[in-house]
């Protein structure tokens, strides 16, 4: 594991750097960092999210540290934390070292983790959440279904909608169990929200069921929207697809049951996240896509590791030049078709960053549904 911990230390310090050094909210005032704190402490829901309100009031009242700076020393901890934690579990899962490092890649570049504090993102106990659901993961995993309901529980503090992964507690359930255990467990999980906001906070956010509307009401809207959701995964929704359709058609031992549940979890919880987003979230939180995590990147991990030997063995028989050129013409095609579709957008600040962003990861999505092309025209 020590591999892991420098690979996640590095990640955590390239994040950071990103986050510092470009306009986000990191670079933001001393004053709107003070109004930002005050306003998860009182305002609703904010204030439903108490975590990391709590470490960066008491790091800058016991300190002589900025808002901000509280804000960051209690954060990137935090990711560290988050990218070590998502190696244990699939270290659980089985992968090797060189394919956990792959998996961590992935998941630090991918849009929520890499932009973590971009505007609109606003990023605040996010963290708090996906480490939640990936201790959560690996209990069920064991089959320790209570603790991880306690786990659950736990990451809708930081974030509510995290509860729609539900659903994975009946998933992996053990074969031919009997006990009702699983369903009580994630029905615990959620009562114990629940709970916590009727004696804490039983106010309801007004106009919470017409955003719909607002993710949808222009065209600027709507390309902001379809942005988010594509950029949530990117092309890692490509590589789920296919690992989800293919464990979905297998039948085996332990390993293919293993992927099956990733499977049929991903299957159910991500339409479950994008509904929730578009329904009663703001959509350009981009955040709000990517609860199922703990689903997708293991399983578009495995994917890309399957594609890449029938990649390689593809390139291999081709000139350099030829591929060096094709990778530049179809990154090319693909920043072209991005400012085509996306002339503006009206949340994000760095335009051409998020171009590049999304034509990178459209370019990827290209490159995986061609490889699969060539393994099915080979075989």
């Amino acid at each position: 594991m020590v591999r892991d911990t420098v690979v996640a230390l590095l990640l955590t310090a390239l994040i950071l750097l990103l986050n510092a050094n470009l306009r986000t909210m990191i670079g933001e005032s001393e004053a709107l960092w003070q109004g930002r704190l005050e306003m998860h402490e009182v305002e609703f829901p904010f204030k439903l999210r108490p975590l990391t309100t709590l470490v960066t009031r008491t790091i800058a009242e016991n300190t002589d540290l900025s808002v901000r700076d509280a804000f960051i020393v209690g954060q990137y901890p935090l990711l560290f934390i988050f990218l070590f934690s998502f190696a244990l579990y699939l270290r659980q899962l089985g992968f090797a070292p060189r394919q956990r490092l792959l998996a961590i890649g992935l998941l630090a570049f991918s849009f929520p983790v890499l932009c973590l504090h971009f505007i609109p993102n606003y990023t605040w106990d996010d963290l708090w959440a996906y480490i939640g659901l990936i201790w959560m993961a690996v209990l069920l995993v064991r089959g320790r279904y209570y603790t991880a309901a306690l786990c659950l529980a736990f990451a809708a503090l930081s974030r509510e909608s995290v509860l729609v992964v539900a659903p994975a507690f009946y998933f992996y359930r053990r074969e031919k169990e009997r006990s009702l255990n699983w369903l009580l467990a994630a029905a615990l999980s959620v009562a114990m929200y629940l709970l916590y906001r009727v004696l804490l906070f039983p106010e309801m956010l007004p106009g919470r069921l017409s955003l719909l509307l607002v993710n949808f009401a222009n065209a600027a809207e709507t390309r902001q929207t379809l942005h988010s959701l594509f950029v949530g995964f990117g092309w890692l929704w490509v590589l789920a697809g296919m690992g989800i359709a293919r464990a979905l058609r297998t039948e085996g031992g332990e390993a293919d049951t293993s992927i099956r549940k990733l499977a049929l979890s991903a299957l159910i919880v991500s339409p479950l996240c994008v509904f929730l987003t578009m329904t009663v979230s703001l959509a350009r939180e981009t955040r709000l896509f990517f609860t199922a995590f703990v689903f997708v990147v293991p399983l578009a991990t495995m994917e890309l590791i399957r594609l890449r030997s029938v990649s390689a063995r593809f390139i291999e028989r081709l000139p350099r030049w030829l591929v060096m050129g094709s990778a530049v013409a179809l990154l090319t095609l693909c920043v072209g078709l991005t400012v085509l579709v996306f002339p503006s957008y009206p949340f994000l600040p760095m335009i051409d960053f998020h171009r590049v962003f999304f034509a990178l990861h459209l370019a990827g999505a290209m490159v995986v549904i061609l490889a699969v092309g060539l393994q099915v025209k080979s075989s």
